[in-house]
């Protein structure tokens, strides 16, 4: 079992050869899928380091302008748990394509934004495309892989979805099943609203979500809670830290504000392929 005072670098698993190897094209659908989910993800708190200089350029007081940021997250969450219907309705890939449409035409709208109201108004509509971007992404590329072979290390993705599983155990078990399902050499990426990162702020916002879902079920953990999801596993270094700091491009990037924590990890063992 893992520490997080001394995590364990995970080593890739061997390279596969022949059959084993993805298509091709499931590659190019894979990537052009996880590009649209990172920027829809790293939109949650992309603009927090700009607050206050937004709260300056127009003249609104810092409880209006942080709308810019719930905003987005509230509009990410709500459309969610409909994009299984909308999928069936209107078609995954038109789906996809619709989303990518609100998404860059929120945030080309809000890029020209002329005042607070209007730039959270194009922050909304930027999060109703980024919500459906990454459950749209995943049904494309299940279906363009076909069925998922489950013999071979694969990564679970649980980006922003624990934090609706308000029960701690509950979000283990979660973790404990899907981690159950997939071999040795699999990884499992986390991110998890902190609790003990800006409390009074994050307090707030978690509230302000609550009152938009019919369960109220949206909750945030400390460090220690997120990181005990990764019992077991081997932790990539540098471990559960704010997800700005999760391997920065920059020490702007590092800096800059966030109410996430972030790890990843491996499931030990050998998978036997290769």
């Amino acid at each position: 079992m893992s520490t997080l005072s001394s995590p364990q670098v995970a080593h890739d698993p061997p390279e596969p050869s022949g059959s084993q190897k993805l298509d091709r094209g499931v590659i190019a659908v894979a990537m052009v899928v996880v590009l649209g989910a990172v920027m829809s993800i790293l939109d949650v708190t992309v603009v927090n380091v700009a607050i206050n200089r937004l709260a300056v350029e127009f003249n609104s007081p810092l409880s209006t302008i942080q709308w810019v940021a719930t905003g987005y997250t509230l509009a990410l969450a709500t459309v969610i748990p409909v994009t299984g219907w909308a999928s069936a309705r209107f078609g995954t890939k038109r789906l996809y394509m619709i989303s990518i449409a609100l998404f860059v035409c929120g945030s080309a709208l809000a890029g020209m934004a002329w005042s607070a109201e209007s730039l959270i108004a194009f922050r909304v509509l930027q999060g109703l495309g980024g919500g459906m971007i990454m459950p749209a992404g995943m049904t494309i590329l299940t279906q363009a892989a076909g069925i998922l072979d489950l013999t071979r290390p694969t990564a679970i993705l649980l980006l922003a979805v624990l934090d609706h599983a308000s029960d701690l155990d509950e979000a283990r078990r979660i973790v404990a099943r899907l981690l159950a399902a997939v071999p040795p050499g699999s990884f499992a990426v986390i991110s998890h609203a902190a609790s003990d990162i800006d409390p009074d702020e994050t307090s707030e916002m978690i509230s302000r979500l609550n009152e938009h879902l019919a369960e109220a079920s949206f909750v945030g953990r400390p460090r220690d809670a997120v990181a005990r999801f990764f019992d077991g596993l081997d932790l990539v270094g540098p471990g559960v830290v704010k997800v700005t700091q999760w391997h920065p491009l920059s020490e702007l990037t590092a800096s800059a504000r966030t109410s996430l924590w972030g790890g990843m990890a491996r499931k030990p063992g050998s998978s036997g392929r290769g």
